[in-house]
C-alpha cells in the first residue's frame, strides 16, 4: 500500500478502526473466523481480529493522573496475556509501578496492530461494507493493493503527541536478531499514530520467530514494545503482516 493511498483513504479506515479500538467491544470469540470466509465474519470475529489476535496486541500503561489525562512521566505497564505474543517482546516492556506503595495510577488499554496484514484488512473492510462487502469495488480494491509498507498502528490513545517526528525518530519494527529500522512516515489521528516501515531491504519471515514494534511517546518514560509470534501470523498459507 503506497503512503499516498494509505493517506487518501485514512479517514475512513481510521474510522473503522476507531469504532474497533481498544476497550470498544466486550465480545468474545475464539479462532471461528479462521473457518469461514472475511465475508461471513460477524462483530465478535472482526472484534477478535482487530484487537486480540496474532496480528493485534492489547497492552496497558499506567497513566500520570485520570485516565483521561496525560501520559507523562509514565511507566509502560504489563501487557495483557492472548494469543499473539509474548508479554514484552524480545526488549521487555518498560518497569511499571511494581514494588512501590500507594495506589496505582489508571491503566490506559492500547492496541498494537499490524493494519497491513490482509486478515486485518479483510476485518476493516467487513466492518465498514457489512454484507455489502464481496461486492464492493472499493473493498475489493482496498484488498488487493501492493503493500510497499508494514503499516503499525498504536491505537487507543487518549490524547495525541504534537511533536510526531520525535514519534518518528524513536520508533522502529525489527526481526528477532536482526537491526531495527525506523518508519519513513507517521499519521497521527482519531486517538491513534500510524507508522509505516519499508519492506524494500528489510523482509521478514518465519524463520525470524519474532517480530518486535517500538513506538516511544514524548510524554511517556519508556517506549511502548511488543512482540509478535511470526509462525501464528501465517494466513491461508502465508506469511501476513
Amino acid at each position: 500500500m503506497l503512503i499516498q493511498d494509505f493517506t487518501t483513504m485514512k479517514n475512513p479506515v481510521l474510522s473503522v478502526l476507531l469504532l474497533c479500538g481498544a476497550g470498544a467491544l466486550t465480545l468474545l470469540a475464539a479462532d471461528s473466523w479462521r473457518k469461514k470466509p472475511y465475508t461471513a465474519w460477524d462483530d465478535a470475529d472482526i472484534h477478535k481480529i482487530l484487537n486480540d489476535s496474532p496480528w493485534a496486541r492489547e497492552l496497558d500503561i499506567i497513566t500520570g493522573g485520570s485516565a483521561d489525562g496525560a501520559h507523562s512521566s509514565s511507566p509502560v505497564a504489563g501487557a495483557g496475556g492472548g494469543s499473539g505474543g509474548g508479554g514484552g517482546g524480545m526488549g521487555g516492556q518498560g518497569g511499571g509501578n511494581a514494588g512501590t506503595e500507594g495506589p496505582r495510577a489508571p491503566a490506559l488499554r492500547l492496541v498494537v496492530r499490524f493494519v497491513s496484514a490482509l486478515p486485518v484488512r479483510q476485518a476493516m473492510m467487513r466492518a465498514r461494507y457489512g454484507d455489502q462487502v464481496g461486492d464492493s469495488p472499493a473493498a475489493a480494491k482496498a484488498l488487493s493493493t501492493p503493500d510497499d509498507y508494514y503499516v503499525v498502528a498504536l491505537a487507543g490513545l487518549h490524547r495525541l503527541p504534537a511533536d510526531v517526528q520525535s514519534v518518528k525518530e524513536k520508533s522502529w519494527l525489527r526481526a528477532k536478531g536482526k537491526a531495527p529500522f525506523g518508519p519513513v512516515q507517521v499519521l497521527a489521528e482519531h486517538g491513534m499514530i500510524v507508522l509505516f516501515f519499508p519492506r524494500k531491504g528489510h523482509p521478514v519471515a518465519v524463520e525470524d520467530v519474532e517480530v518486535e514494534v517500538q513506538v516511544q511517546l514524548p510524554d511517556l518514560v519508556g517506549p511502548i514494545r511488543r512482540s509478535f509470534k511470526l509462525k501464528d501470523m501465517m494466513y491461508d498459507g502465508k506469511l501476513e503482516l
